[in-house]
C-alpha cells in the first residue's frame, strides 16, 4: 500500500505538525499521539480538504498558535492549531511559492508564481470592499492584499532580516534583491553573480549580515546583503551530484512550469491521429523519411542541481550550513567555523530522495523522505540524525513521535494522489531556459535555409513546414536591418515613422523601399 510522504514538519514543545499531501495533523510531541487531524474529518470539511488538493507551502506562527497554508486551488488558509480548525481563507491571486509570518505574526507575507509578494492581516476584516488592480502589481488581488514588492520573474524564495527591516527576495532569472520592508518599492542593494536560477536563500542567525544563497549554480554563493559584495564560493556541484537520482520531466509544462493539463477528448467517430496520417499519407515523418521508431526509448533527461533548502546549526561550538537539494538522496553540511575558503562537506546518504528536513534545539535533524521512490519501497518516512565532532550520525534512540510518525501517522494515497503531488516538478519548472542568451535581440541568427531543409531527426508536417517558411522570411528581413548587431548599431539602419516632437509610441521601420520590410517594433518618446 502507498502512503503519502511527510512533506514538512513543525516541531514544538508541546505539539508538532506534519504535513502529507493535502493532509495535517497535529501530533504530541512527548508521546507521539495524534490530536487532531484532517484525515478525520466529515461531511463538506472532508471535500473541502481534498478539493484543495496537496499543501504547497506552509508557516507556523512565532506563537505556535496558527498555521498558515496554501495548496493549489490557490486559496490562503488559517488554522487554530489547537483543534485544527480553520479560522479564516483568503482566495490568492496566483498560486504561492512561500508564506512567512512577519510583524510578530500579525501579517502574513505571500509570494507567488508571478514575483509579487503580498502582505495580508493574520485575521481579515469582515467586510472587504473589492480592491482596485494595484497599478505596480502583476495581476488583480481579489482578497486586498498589500502589494510588497515585485519581480520580473518567478519568485523563488523570501527571507526578512532579523531586525524587520529589509526583505530579501530571489527569482528563477538570477537575481537577488534587498528591499525595505515594508515599503518593497525602496530598493536598497541587489546581489548580482547567479548565472543561473536561486531556489533557496537564507540568513544564518549567528551571522545576521551574510546571506548564503543557491540554487543551479554549483557553488553556494556568500553575500554582505548590505553591500552586494560575493564574500565567497562554497563549491557543491562535484559532491551533490552523486547523489542526486531523480530527472527531470521537462514535457508538458506551461510558461509557468506547471503541468499541462490534458482536456484534448475524442469525438466519436474521429480517428486517432497516427490513424489519420496513415491515412491520408501525411504523417509524419523525421528528416530522413523514415517512419519513428515507436519502440525507441525517449532520452534521459540529465541530472539537474537545485538547491532546495539551506540552514544553519550551532553545535558543540561549530557553525554549520545544512542544505539539502531536489531529487538527491543526502543532507549536506558546511562547517563555516573557520570562513568560507573551500570548507570540507560532510553528507549523510539516506538512499531515499529528501524532501525536506527540520533542525531541533538540541541539535537533532529530523528528515522526511520519500520512502517509496523506486523498486525498494519502505514505510520509513522520518529519519533522525545529529551532527557529533563535525560528521553526520543517526540517532539510534527512537522517540514516540519518530515511531508516530513512520507507522500511525501514515496516510493511504493511490496513484494517482501522489502523481499529483508531484514532488519534483521544480526539477522541470525551475530552468526557465537553460542555457538561453539572456537578450533575445542580441543573439546570432541561424544562416538561412532552403525550403525544404528541416532539422535532421526532427518530425516535421505541413502545420510546422508553414511555421518554418514564414520564421524563414522573418529571419531574412531582420537580417537585413541588423538585428544580429547591437542595439545601438541596429538602430543606425531604421528610420522613425512619424513627428519626433509628437509624444508616444512610434513605428520604426528599416530604411528601405521594399514596404513588406517593416519592422513591428515601438519606441517611447
Amino acid at each position: 500500500m502507498a502512503f503519502f510522504p511527510h512533506t514538512q514538519l513543525f516541531l514544538g514543545s508541546t505539539r508538532s505538525i506534519a504535513v502529507s499531501g493535502p493532509h495535517i495533523q497535529i501530533l504530541d510531541s512527548k508521546s507521539g499521539l495524534v490530536l487532531s487531524s484532517t484525515i478525520n474529518f466529515s461531511g463538506s470539511d472532508k471535500d473541502d480538504v481534498l478539493k484543495s488538493g496537496p499543501v504547497r507551502c506552509t508557516a507556523l506562527s512565532p506563537s505556535g498558535k496558527y498555521l498558515a497554508t496554501a495548496g493549489d486551488d490557490k486559496i490562503l488558509k488559517v488554522w487554530e492549531v489547537e483543534g485544527l480548525r480553520v479560522r479564516s481563507q483568503r482566495e490568492l491571486p496566483k498560486r504561492p511559492t512561500g508564506i512567512q509570518f512577519a510583524a510578530g505574526g500579525d501579517i502574513i507575507l505571500v509570494a507567488d508564481k508571478f514575483g509579487d509578494v503580498f502582505s495580508y492581516p493574520l485575521h481579515p476584516p469582515e467586510n472587504i470592499a473589492k480592491p482596485k488592480k494595484d497599478a505596480l502589481s502583476s495581476h488583480e488581488n481579489v482578497s486586498g492584499g498589500e502589494l510588497i514588492l515585485g519581480h520580473t520573474s518567478l519568485l523563488t524564495s523570501f527571507v526578512l532580516s532579523r531586525d524587520g527591516k529589509y526583505i530579501i527576495s530571489a527569482d528563477r532569472d538570477e537575481h537577488i534583491r534587498v528591499s525595505w520592508y515594508p515599503k518593497g518599492f525602496n530598493i536598497e542593494m541587489y546581489c548580482l553573480g547567479h548565472t543561473k536560477f536561486v531556489s533557496a536563500i537564507h540568513i544564518p542567525e549567528f551571522l545576521p549580515s551574510t546571506l548564503i544563497s543557491g540554487g543551479g549554480d554549483p557553488s553556494l554563493k556568500v553575500w554582505d546583503w548590505m553591500t552586494g559584495i560575493c564574500l565567497g564560493d562554497i563549491p557543491i556541484l562535484d559532491v551533490v551530484l552523486p547523489y542526486i537520482r531523480v530527472r527531470p520531466q521537462r514535457n508538458e509544462l506551461d510558461e509557468d512550469g506547471e503541468r499541462k493539463p490534458n482536456k484534448r477528448r475524442r469525438k466519436k467517430g474521429q480517428k486517432n491521429k497516427a490513424q489519420t496520417s496513415d491515412d491520408e499519407g501525411e504523417g509524419e515523418k523525421i528528416a530522413d523519411g523514415t517512419a519513428p521508431d515507436a519502440s525507441a526509448p525517449a532520452p534521459e533527461e540529465p541530472f539537474t542541481l537545485a538547491i532546495h533548502k539551506i540552514a544553519s546549526l550551532t553545535t558543540n561550538g561549530n557553525n554549520y550550513l545544512i542544505f539539502s537539494a531536489i531529487g538527491a538522496t543526502s543532507l549536506f553540511a558546511v562547517d563555516i567555523s573557520a570562513g568560507f575558503s573551500a570548507p570540507e562537506i560532510e553528507r549523510f546518504d539516506f538512499g531515499k530522495p529528501v524532501i525536506d528536513f527540520t533542525l531541533e534545539n538540541d541539535g537533532n535533524i529530523w528528515v522526511c523522505l520519500d520512502a517509496q521512490w523506486g523498486e525498494a519501497a519502505n514505510d520509513v518516512m522520518v529519519q533522525r540524525i545529529n551532527l557529533a565532532s563535525g560528521k553526520f550520525q543517526a540517532v539510534t534512540d527512537e522517540s514516540p513521535l519518530l515511531k508516530s510518525l513512520n507507522t500511525t501517522c501514515l496516510i493511504p494515497a493511490s496513484a494517482s494522489d501522489l502523481k499529483t503531488l508531484d514532488l519534483y516538478l521544480p526539477l522541470a519548472s525551475l530552468p526557465k531556459i537553460p542555457d538561453a542568451e539572456h537578450n533575445a535581440m542580441d543573439v546570432e541568427l541561424p544562416p538561412p535555409q532552403d525550403e525544404g531543409d528541416v532539422v535532421p531527426g526532427k518530425k516535421i508536417g505541413k502545420k510546422q513546414m508553414g511555421r518554418l517558411k514564414n520564421k524563414q522570411k522573418l529571419l531574412e528581413r531582420m537580417q537585413e536591418v541588423g538585428v544580429s548587431t547591437p542595439m545601438s548599431e541596429r538602430v543606425k539602419g531604421l528610420e522613425v515613422e512619424g513627428d519626433d516632437e509628437a509624444p508616444g509610441p512610434k513605428k520604426i521601420k528599416a530604411a528601405s523601399e521594399d514596404p513588406t520590410a517593416d519592422v513591428n517594433m515601438e519606441t517611447e518618446s
